[in-house]
């Protein structure tokens, strides 16, 4: 079974989720930690680590497709700007929302930064 990729949010009280309704190809995930170098006269360069940085997630080829092919495991629309919407309310609310791949562990607070989107043909 395909995993689910949710985005669980509050709207004005109320818990709700926006399930993508096709399964991106992969999704990336890339964490670590702030380090400042500091340069010690006579002895060199020295690392201090310092606090966790945002961990950052990038999805690869969402779809929103308008005709309900085989491949949408998710909630079909045929309005796919009711998806991409939805990411730019985010972005421009500045609140977060829950990330969660079902089948994995990955379940993260995240706020979105930004969306990319098109059309293709075909």
């Amino acid at each position: 079974m395909p995993k689910k990729y949710i985005f669980k949010y509050n709207n004005r009280g109320y818990d709700n989720e926006l399930i993508l309704p096709v399964t991106p190809s992969h999704f990336t995930i890339t964490s670590g930690i702030k380090t400042e170098v500091v340069n010690l006269t006579e002895v060199g360069d020295l690392n201090i680590p310092g606090t966790e940085s945002a961990e950052t997630i990038t999805l690869d080829n969402v779809m929103f497709p308008i005709q309900k092919y085989p491949f949408v495991t998710g909630p079909h629309n045929s309005n796919p700007y009711v998806f991409t919407d939805a990411f730019e309310r985010w972005a421009r609310s500045h609140l977060p929302v829950r990330f969660v791949v079902s089948d994995t562990s990955v379940n993260i607070r995240v706020y979105i930064e930004s969306i990319q989107y098109g059309t293709r043909e075909g």
